[in-house]
């Protein structure tokens, strides 16, 4: 494949990350960000101004153990829960359940992602998004196809009548 081609589907890819995100901070969508097998996540801070500055609705930061909640409640202005506190959500003086959950480090972090599903929690990053999921994987589904057609459209004669808008 092209390198334009991979550079295309990565930009569809960014760019309907970029609407969900979009989506979750106009409606206020409870959300929260997972920080897992990190001991103490060095970039946690500034990856929680980076979701705030985008007006999302944060409503915990999530982690797996108790010393990494004490290493980031000085650092951070967002309730810092681990696993464990999950059972207490809807309870006075908690934060708000998530509907959704960021995790910086997918690929660390991949075998949480189970739990949070059965915690009717869906999982953001990079790779992954609810919304429009079955749209990406149809197109990833017919890649081959979609890269003939791209090539088809890489004439030269076809640049002229379908100019490339940026």
């Amino acid at each position: 494949m092209s390198a334009e081609f991979i550079k295309l589907v990565s930009e569809l890819h960014r760019e309907r990350f970029n609407m969900h995100l979009a989506n979750l901070a106009h409606n206020q969508t409870p959300c929260g960000i997972f920080f897992g097998f990190e001991l103490i996540p060095n970039d946690s801070a500034m990856a929680i101004q980076a979701l705030k500055k985008i007006s999302l609705n944060l409503s915990c930061v999530i982690v797996i153990a108790d010393i990494q909640a004490e290493a980031l409640k000085n650092l951070v202005d967002v309730p810092v829960i681990t696993l464990e506190d999950f059972e207490h959500f809807g309870e006075e003086n908690f934060p708000v359940k998530p509907q959704e959950v960021f995790v910086p480090a997918p690929l660390a972090d991949l075998a949480f992602f189970p739990y949070f599903k059965r915690c009717g929690i869906e999982i953001i990053a990079p790779t992954y998004t609810k919304d429009q999921q079955q749209y990406f994987l149809c197109m990833m589904a017919y890649l081959p196809q979609l890269y003939d057609v791209h090539e088809m459209l890489a004439s030269d004669e076809s640049k002229k009548s379908f100019p490339r808008s940026n």
